[in-house]
């Protein structure tokens, strides 16, 4: 795989993993803690919803590429 063909891949997983994020909170849209209780004080506003994580889709974004594409590229560079 040539460095512009996994470049390509790299942007369009990664676009894709933001689409499958989007949706999927506007699916579940489960509140942040303060969007329910009163008593809890936001320190800074995020307005999106709160679950599914973005945190954890990035990770498997990250892992899945490390996976899929990455992993592979660096055993054959190591001839393994």
């Amino acid at each position: 795989m040539g460095k512009s063909t996994l470049g390509f891949y790299l942007t369009l997983t990664f676009v894709f993993n933001r689409y499958l994020q989007t949706i999927s909170k506007l699916l579940i849209h489960d509140p942040r803690p303060y969007m329910v209780d009163e008593r809890v004080e936001a320190m800074s506003c995020s307005h999106e919803y709160g679950n599914p994580s973005g945190h954890a889709y990035i990770f498997g974004h990250q892992a899945r590429n490390m996976g899929c594409s990455i992993l592979p590229y660096l055993l054959q560079r190591l001839n393994l």
